[in-house]
């Protein structure tokens, strides 16, 4: 389905690269391609298709925009395979992967941020500027201390409530009933019912 939309979306990008692209672009076009596929050949549409351009053009400045109604935002991430059925996602929200889980129910504020592989259960409230980082490095030596690139996915309870500007790090869970207070940094696993805030965050008191 999602090759589909982008397919429709892409349609007149493509007619006019072909037809008034010079030979010199072309064979551009397809030199690298043939790098990528070690040989083979893909259609601009499917170089598109898992490029970064294309997820921050498509999803994070149209589908993400105030443009899009609210109602709508939802359905058209489901297309392109977001598991986002029933949320509520508001403008200016940014996501870097399409691997994303919302529950029915959650309901994500403005211009909050998801920038790897992130499950959020159901009946969640993400309040606005949160991060969810799934992203970071391994420790480099001097010369550059920020090495290799790592991810780890974010796990998010059931009922979870997490307040402004409070940030996610990677390969956390956080159990089911959960509040991260505001500007709150999540670095380790959070237990169900509980307060959890500070930097790093700590368990404040049992909730009921």
């Amino acid at each position: 389905m999602r090759k589909v939309i982008l397919n429709y979306i892409f349609f007149p990008i493509r007619c006019t690269t072909y037809s008034t692209g010079t030979q010199t672009g072309r064979m551009k076009i397809e030199t690298s391609n043939e790098k990528a596929t070690g040989g083979g050949r893909k259609s601009i549409l499917s170089s598109l298709s898992s490029s970064q351009i294309l997820r921050d053009l498509i999803l994070n400045r149209v589908i993400c925009s105030s443009l899009m109604p609210r109602r709508v935002r939802p359905r058209v991430m489901q297309l392109l395979g977001m598991k986002v059925r029933g949320a509520t996602i508001n403008p200016g929200c940014w996501f870097g992967t399409w691997n994303i889980t919302i529950g029915e129910g959650s309901f994500v504020n403005y211009f909050s941020k998801f920038d790897g592989p992130t499950y959020v259960g159901k009946n969640c409230n993400i309040a606005y500027d949160a991060m969810i980082c799934t992203s970071s490095h391994e420790m480099g030596k001097s010369g550059r201390r920020a090495g290799t690139a790592t991810s780890k996915a974010v796990s998010i309870g059931d009922g979870v409530w997490i307040g402004t500007r409070a940030v996610v790090l990677p390969g956390v869970s956080i159990g089911n009933g959960c509040v991260i207070a505001a500007g709150a940094v999540v670095i380790s696993d959070c237990e169900d019912d509980w307060l959890y805030a500070g930097v790093p965050a700590k368990k404040l008191r049992k909730l009921v």
